[in-house]
């Protein structure tokens, strides 16, 4: 049996702890501590594999926390997530300068905060898996190697390692997967490149940011493009290593393909926008708003909702999408006929 990988959540809120447990009890063995003095205790009791941490708590707030942990050996290298209701850049930055390597707002959204924590779950036991491997290289250097590149070439996620300008040094076999090209095509070429342009400038922002701080590990959603124009959503998570005078030397990244959760997201946040929606609105408006979201969502440039008749020939118009009606009426639609002839 394997062993499941524990995390620590630590917050003042006992409704935020109940939240996180529940979404991480079946997958996790959690511990919990509701200030940060009791979470210092803890993780010498019991070291977790993650710790979830709150900013704003009394007497210690969360980024002093996180100072004392990385200045601790023996609780340095455990990866840090902090939660907060802040919004602002300035506070993320702070984070990421105390040791942090991600941020999450509140409310938590469920299917976001599950990847981020087995990412960087990931992540972690892939750094931990390294610095084995350069261990031993220094009595095994040719069979460790080998090792590594048969643990890289045997991840689905997509693994690359870029120099401080984001060109491409080195990228695994599932470039073909995620951009379109081989490997070997990828080397010489700016990771921002298959970056969509609508992240483009903001996750550039973030590459500078994070080389600026000199932070040694950060992470960033966004959607990436192929050559052949496919977008996907990814989580990226990068390790960046400085040489001893502080300039950004190489940068390790992990990015994980989340298109899948975030349209389930979506799909989740619509059923519960049009949920409400139905309690102040008509049946004909709810079903109009239904043919909006519809379309966003297959790409359609026509939508509307029709009834056949008992006569089998005539068809009942009943309701067009805002999109339709704007662009392609010029009539009411609404119990409009049409006579269908048989083929």
């Amino acid at each position: 049996m394997v062993n499941k990988q524990r995390i620590l959540i630590v917050d003042d809120t006992p409704s935020n702890i109940e939240i996180l447990i529940d979404l991480f009890k079946d997958e996790y063995n959690i511990s919990a501590a509701n200030n940060g003095i009791v979470a210092l205790e803890l993780v010498k009791k019991e070291r977790p594999n993650l710790i979830l941490l709150d900013i704003k708590m009394p007497e210690m707030d969360g980024f002093e926390v996180c100072r004392r942990f990385k200045d601790d050996p023996l609780m340095m290298d455990i990866p840090i997530i902090f939660l907060s209701g802040l919004k602002d850049e300035k506070s993320k930055v702070k984070g990421f300068e105390a040791g942090g390597v991600d941020y999450i707002t509140k409310p938590f959204l469920p299917q976001e905060t599950l990847t981020r924590v087995r990412t960087h779950l990931s992540m972690s036991r892939m750094q931990n898996h390294l610095e084995d491997i350069v261990r031993e290289r220094t009595s095994k250097l040719q069979i460790s190697e080998e090792r590594f590149r048969e643990f890289v070439e045997g991840t689905d996620n997509l693994v690359t390692k870029i120099d401080g300008q984001g060109r491409l040094l080195y990228v695994n076999h599932a470039a073909q997967h995620a951009f379109g090209v081989t490997p070997q095509e990828c080397i010489g070429r700016s990771i921002f490149s298959f970056i969509d342009t609508q992240d483009r400038e903001r996750t550039k922002k973030w590459f500078d940011q994070c080389v600026k701080s000199r932070i040694p590990s950060s992470s960033i959603d966004n959607r990436h493009i192929s050559d052949t124009g496919e977008v996907r959503n990814m989580i990226w998570t990068v390790n960046f290593h400085y040489s001893q005078q502080g300039n950004i030397e190489y940068a390790n990244s992990i990015a994980r393909d989340i298109s899948e959760q975030k349209q389930k997201e979506k799909i989740l946040t619509t059923r519960l926008m049009l949920s409400e929606f139905s309690f102040t609105h008509t049946i004909d408006e709810l079903l109009q708003k239904f043919l909006d979201e519809a379309e966003k969502f297959t790409g359609s440039s026509i939508g509307f909702f029709h009834f056949i008749e008992p006569d089998e020939k005539t068809l009942s118009l009943q309701v067009w999408s805002t999109n339709t009606v704007q662009r392609m009426c010029t009539t009411e639609a609404v119990d409009q006929r049409a006579i269908m002839t048989p083929t």
